[in-house]
């Protein structure tokens, strides 16, 4: 079973979109974990009318604690033997978790099966591809992931996570943003391999008032590298390996602090 978890805050004029495509999915065997954290503009009300009666739907709803515990918390609600997160502004297409569960069949031993992402701008109108390149089969001591901004596979939406495959706790670290980054370093730091798929599959949202959108402060900025600090020295990788995620890391805080 594939365990969707999709965190929601704030986002009634998109969760509709989002929650009915998990439900058109051609795979069948999942359940999806909404975690409301705390919603205040009525998305709670928009997700019971979509979920109610279907038991595929579990929803958990807390006073608003961040991304990272909203998903940690869709995490321990799971029972899925493979973990995919979707955020509530985004949505997928049909064959998403169909195409992506192929792979986890054909590569048993790969820890998390990467999808590519539409990405849509919303104030401006347009749509674009985000491709990660190269494609394939990546081992932990790969040269090609985050070896420069074309080979960033950091996002954590989108993407099958293996929990049979994965040697570590699964948990989201507490940081503002760059959460996906650091927890997708953090895997390949313990040994987690991965393979990045030719398709896109997924529609990412770029929004004003998303994270994406905001500025760090020297405080929330220490708070990524401790974190990516913490993970460097309880899984200890080759120098080589954690140089360059390291150096990829603080290249994106450097492009987003204040």
């Amino acid at each position: 079973m594939i365990s969707v978890i999709v965190p929601v805050y704030n986002v009634k004029p998109y969760i509709g979109l989002c929650l009915n495509s998990v439900k058109r999915q051609t795979y069948r065997d999942w359940e999806c974990i909404v975690v409301n954290d705390g919603s205040t503009d009525g998305s709670d009300e928009r997700i019971k009318e979509i979920t109610e009666g279907d038991n595929r739907f579990t929803v958990l709803n807390y006073e608003n604690a961040g991304l990272p515990t909203a998903r940690n918390r869709g995490i321990a609600a799971s029972h899925g033997d493979k973990l995919f997160f979707l955020d509530s502004d985004d949505w997928l297409e049909p064959n998403t978790l169909d195409i992506l569960n192929s792979y986890c069949e054909i590569f048993p031993d790969v820890g998390r099966i990467v999808g590519l992402d539409y990405v849509h701008w919303e104030q401006q109108g347009w749509s674009t591809y985000w491709s990660i390149t190269p494609g394939g089969l990546h081992k932990p001591d790969s040269p090609h992931p985050f070896s420069n901004a074309d080979c960033d596979p950091g996002h954590a939406t989108g993407c099958i996570y293996v929990k049979k495959n994965i040697p570590c706790e699964i948990s989201f670290p507490k940081v503002k943003i760059f959460e996906d980054l650091v927890f997708n370093i953090g895997l390949i730091y313990a040994g987690v391999s991965m393979f990045v798929t030719p398709y896109y599959l997924y529609h990412y949202q770029r929004r004003e008032g998303s994270l994406i959108t905001t500025f760090l402060t020297q405080e929330e900025a220490d708070t990524i590298r401790n974190a990516l600090a913490d993970l460097e020295e309880k899984y200890n990788p080759p120098k080589e390996v954690s140089d360059r995620c390291s150096k990829f890391l603080e290249n994106a805080i450097k492009g987003r602090m204040k």
